[in-house]
């Protein structure tokens, strides 16, 4: 309640005068083809897949099988896509225990950042808010670098939010001293020669709206990769090979690339952006009712040639998951 209350004023500050911060929901198409077995995805995509996991109706799912995970029993939000370096999956993670206060309020304890490796089956405490961040409000989000060395997290402050680079060897910290407005959590991502995508403020007109911007090594902004005019930009991921971001805008997907050109729709549906992006396809979840709304994960080839529903996966809903 914290992260989403806080989050909220944010967007409120930022974005004042954007009007309602929510595009029309967009459902998959009912006629969209079905992936009835793992056996039926394509071989490359199933062999990049493997140990690969996305968060589903409050669990893990394994996306070659569609079998549930175990996973750590605290209390977690924020948790970001797998990545797969040196052999091992692993998922990061933000810990945000909370209790009910004498007044009936929640009341944040230590908030962590962690990361969960599947091979080990362990979970390891990262970073700790009140150790390391005193002074700071809350966590944004975390993501690990594609060569497994590193993690970057935003950390929000009343008045200012920053990228850190945590090394995971040496358990050094560094603030890059971002010079964009980050927006939204930010959701960094990180390409494997060291850029990030982030999201971020952007001046239009008289107001400050939210876009995808592309950064370097050193969180310094070397352009916009979107110009939605659009408050809420999705999630956007990087390419195995940097040079493209994936993202969502409206509720459908796209692909941009890191110079800016050939931004292309490669699926008619996505509600947050892509949870996993191999060389070839992107792994998103996608509307397919409402009231309640349910949702159904999808495969959308980058190209904008293939686009189907993993049908081994049980849709699932949920009265208030916007």
């Amino acid at each position: 309640m914290k992260r989403a209350l806080f989050f909220f004023i944010l967007m409120g500050v930022f974005l004042t005068g954007c009007g309602s911060p929510f595009a029309p929901i967009i459902l998959a198409p009912t006629d969209t083809p079905v992936i009835v077995s793992p056996q039926e995805l394509p071989d490359q995509l199933r062999n990049e897949l493997e140990g690969r996991v996305v968060w589903w109706d409050d669990g893990l799912i394994l996306l070659t099988s569609g079998k549930q995970m175990n996973w750590p029993p605290d209390d977690f939000e924020n948790v970001n896509f797998s990545k797969c370096p040196l052999g091992s999956c692993y998922y990061v993670y933000i810990d945000d225990p909370v209790v009910i206060g004498d007044n009936g309020f929640p009341v944040a304890r230590d908030e962590t950042i962690g990361i969960f490796d599947f091979k080990t089956g362990q979970a390891k405490t990262l970073v700790s808010k009140a150790q390391s961040f005193p002074d700071a409000v809350m966590f944004g989000s975390a993501t690990m670098t594609p060569d497994g060395q590193n993690v970057v997290f935003v950390v929000n402050w009343k008045n200012e939010a920053d990228l850190v680079n945590l090394d995971l060897a040496s358990k050094k910290m560094q603030r890059l001293h971002t010079d964009v407005l980050i927006t939204g959590f930010g959701y960094p991502d990180v390409s494997k020669d060291g850029k990030i995508v982030v999201k971020c403020a952007r001046v239009s007109g008289a107001e400050l709206i939210s876009e995808l911007c592309l950064l370097d090594e050193n969180g310094k902004f070397i352009r916009y990769l979107t110009a939605e005019g659009y408050p809420w930009p999705g999630n956007g991921r990087f390419t195995p090979d940097g040079q493209y971001v994936v993202y969502e805008s409206r509720y459908k997907l796209y692909k941009v690339r890191v110079d800016g050109s050939n931004r292309q729709q490669i699926a008619p549906c996505s509600r947050l952006g892509p949870d996993v992006v191999t060389n070839d396809y992107a792994i998103t979840t996608c509307f397919i009712s409402q009231k309640p709304d349910c949702f159904g994960l999808f495969v959308a080839k980058l190209d904008g040639s293939d686009f189907r529903r993993i049908g081994y996966v049980e849709p699932y809903c949920y009265k208030d998951a916007r």
